[in-house]
């Protein structure tokens, strides 16, 4: 679901209910874990940015909760641990 929401706050109060309480954790997750990272509203979405750079973004979608990495150095570290190829998979062999 992409938002005009203006904060993460908003954007929480938005989405559907059986969703909500996943949201806020997945949103105390990151907070939490990423240190030095500005939380802000960014594609729709919350997101989480450092030197500038949104490096981290989840989302609530019509079928699903995505969480999205877009550091592609954390994603190859961990490559062998994912169980389903992405679509970065394809564009990175592009």
């Amino acid at each position: 679901m992409q938002s005009s929401a203006k904060a993460v706050t908003a954007y929480l109060k938005e989405v559907p209910a059986e969703r909500k309480a996943a949201l806020k954790r997945l949103r105390d997750l990151c907070r939490a874990t990423l240190t030095g990272f500005k939380e802000s509203m960014e594609y729709g979405g919350p997101c989480y940015s450092r030197n500038g750079e949104v490096e981290v973004g989840f989302a609530s979608q019509k079928h699903f909760i995505g969480l999205y990495i877009l550091r592609t150095d954390v994603m190859n570290a961990h490559k062998a641990r994912r169980r389903y190829g992405t679509n970065w998979d394809r564009w990175a062999r592009a």
